[in-house]
């Protein structure tokens, strides 16, 4: 007999007559009806009756059922099923067990996070904290303070007997760190990757642990540490640690700490009223000196004090750099100036004489600093005198004042240190020390300047003056007149001024700007001279008489007067004979009693070379007897034939005299 109705007859009736109690749902092949309250029970049967891991997808195709149609009946399964990291994959009942079996025995060591256990096992997290969270006893308190107080937004699974288990060990911890006065770590053993995390569970745990209990909050405090477990500070220790602090202060082994120091290092000691910290140091810190709110050793203190007292009594001054170096940057001035007012009081009340001068980091005695201010002076004014000495002829090297190099001669002169004597030299001392200098420059110039004006005048101005008027007043023929110009003028230009000028030079005289300048406008002017004559040596001559005379006038040559013409002749002709003495060439010997005795006869000085004689010999002629001029004549021929006699050499020289 054939079925009364169809596949498709009857799709369309429940299509059009859809039963009211949803109780049944086509399969997908659309050819069956499932009934929706077995699906459940089939599921569930299915999970308990397997093992392992199944494939949604395997059991959609087992019922006929949509893929999404199951995994909605199995997520409304109570309890709710693990899932796997794979959308497709279930896990069964038995898995289940075995999973969270393991889980709750890593959870009574360690603390894990959510994900970090579905990654273990490879599980869907959401899936993971919807089954396994409800059936352990967990704390929720540190997923709190984790998102607050670290921003770590995961989810972690902790149990409370665990952290029951922690909070024992810590304990034991804690009490054990009070008994032997030593800090501990809280280093609880894990295998879990995640120790960093456990890290953060065991300070929160510390610290609850002293909240709940007030015998442990008294026993000291738990430090959070970088890369370590937390660790456990206990208030015995830090008893022991300010008291050997105390004792290394009273012996002089430890020289400094600060009362902000000990309270940030023992903070659990001097949670008190800050008086109360006072009397506290007052009564423990013994042997010790309050400066502020800093501890110094007395010892120490008492020893620096010492030292630096001997050091000033033997050398005059004690250096405190070293003594310094245990003292912080910030207090070592402090310490310094309580050590000097100890000093003060060794060597008596006699602030100029037996007291000190504080320049930090040095003492000096009173007396000795007091002498550094014109010791620098007198250095500055023999630094002058040494560079001017010292400076090479013919040099125009301006001298230059080098203030290092003068404290240094003070520092060793006092026996005192370098630094001391820089700290002297304020701005406003080394403002004069080189007002000194300059001024000491240019009384050394003036007086080089005055003494250049003085050879000058009695070297070439008195010379020339006497040349000048010799040439004026010669009775000689117009001939002879142009030639002893010509003469004198190549003279004057050619060595006499150039020699002189070398002269000055050698002798140092040409040391100030205007005497260096002058000389050498001078130099170019003679030279420029030589080169544009005019033709006629008389205006030649005015010429360089003129530009001589500028030259005198900058440099404050005294123009010599008629007095000082006739005694530098008489000294020039006294300076001609005695040169006779000690003459042996008969030739100049005659030359220069033809000189001497026509300047006894004429005002002024004769200029003359051995080419000369005979025409001065002519003129000489004029003004004497014919018995006295026969015996030059004679003289002259016995000369110009070789053939002079020993005795005539005195001959000549009694002439120039008595002539």
């Amino acid at each position: 007999m054939e079925d009364m109705f169809s596949p498709i007859d009857l799709q369309e009736i429940f299509s059009t007559f859809p039963p009211t109690s949803r109780d049944l749902t086509p399969n997908t092949s659309q050819n069956a009806f499932v009934k929706t309250s077995w699906i459940p029970q089939y599921l569930e049967e299915k999970l308990s009756s397997s093992d392992g891991r199944l494939r949604l997808s395997e059991l959609a195709r087992e019922i006929s059922l949509p893929t999404i149609s199951i995994s909605i009946y199995l997520h409304r399964l109570s309890p709710p099923i693990l899932r796997g990291q794979d959308p497709d994959i279930v896990l069964s009942r038995s898995e289940e067990d075995s999973i969270i079996q393991r889980i709750n025995e890593q959870l009574n060591r360690t603390v894990r996070s959510h994900a970090s256990v579905a990654r273990q096992y490879n599980l869907n997290e959401n899936s993971l904290r919807a089954r396994v969270a409800p059936e352990l006893d967990t704390d929720g308190r540190f997923n709190y303070y984790m998102r607050n107080f670290r921003g770590d937004p995961a989810d972690y699974f902790i149990k409370e007997n665990f952290i029951e288990t922690l909070k024992a060990f810590i304990a034991n911890t804690m009490v054990e760190a009070h008994e032997i006065a030593t800090p501990k770590t809280l280093s609880y053993h894990t295998e879990d990757p995640e120790s960093e995390v456990f890290k953060e569970l065991v300070l929160l745990v510390a610290k609850e642990l002293q909240a709940e209990k007030e015998e442990f909050k008294g026993y000291g405090s738990v430090e959070e540490m970088d890369t370590e477990f937390p660790r456990f500070v206990p208030k015995t220790y830090l008893e022991k640690e300010l008291n050997s602090l105390f004792d290394k202060l009273g012996s002089g082994e430890m020289v400094f700490c600060t009362v902000n120091y000990l309270k940030s290092t023992f903070d659990d000691l001097f949670r008190t009223p800050e008086e109360d910290i006072w009397d506290y140091l007052s009564s423990r810190a013994k042997d010790t000196i309050f400066l502020g709110d800093s501890i110094v050793s007395r010892a120490w203190f008492d020893n620096a004090v010492e030292e630096c007292r001997v050091e000033v009594a033997e050398k005059g001054f004690a250096n405190l750099a070293n003594l310094l170096d245990p003292i912080p940057e910030d207090w070592k001035q402090r310490v310094f100036e309580v050590i000097g007012h100890k000093i003060e009081e060794f060597l008596g009340t006699d602030a100029d004489t037996t007291g000190i001068e504080e320049i930090y980091p040095f003492f000096t005695r009173k007396d000795q600093f007091n002498q550094a201010p014109q010791r620098l002076f007198d250095a500055t004014i023999q630094q002058a005198h040494e560079q001017w000495d010292q400076a090479p002829p013919k040099t125009s090297t301006e001298c230059t004042i080098n203030i290092e190099q003068i404290m240094e001669s003070v520092a060793n002169t006092l026996n005192l240190p370098m630094a001391i004597v820089q700290q002297v030299s304020t701005q406003e001392l080394e403002t004069g020390i080189k007002s000194c200098f300059r001024k000491q420059i240019s009384e050394l110039e003036a007086e080089a300047d005055t003494q250049l004006a003085i050879f000058w005048r009695d070297r070439v101005l008195l010379r020339l003056r006497l040349y000048e008027q010799g040439l004026t007043t010669i009775d000689a023929e117009p001939k002879l007149q142009t030639q002893l110009k010509e003469l004198l003028f190549t003279y004057v230009t050619k060595d006499m001024i150039p020699d002189h000028i070398n002269k000055v030079a050698a002798k140092r005289l040409l040391r100030s700007a205007t005497a260096r300048k002058q000389t050498e406008k001078l130099r170019a002017g003679v030279k420029e001279c030589s080169k544009t004559r005019n033709g006629d040596v008389s205006v030649d001559l005015q010429a360089l008489h003129k530009l001589h005379d500028h030259f005198a006038a900058k440099l404050h040559v005294k123009a010599p007067n008629e007095a000082d013409l006739v005694e530098g002749k008489e000294s020039l002709i006294h300076d001609m004979i005695r040169s006779m003495n000690s003459d042996t060439d008969a030739p100049k010997l005659f030359l220069t009693l033809m000189v001497v005795l026509l300047s006894k006869r004429h005002d002024g000085l004769v200029y003359a070379t051995g080419q000369f004689v005979p025409k001065l010999l002519k003129v000489l002629k004029k003004s004497m007897d014919n018995e006295k001029y026969e015996r030059l004549d004679a003289l002259k021929e016995a000369v110009k034939a070789g053939s002079l006699q020993s005795d005539a050499w005195a001959e000549m020289k009694k002439i120039a005299e008595e002539w």
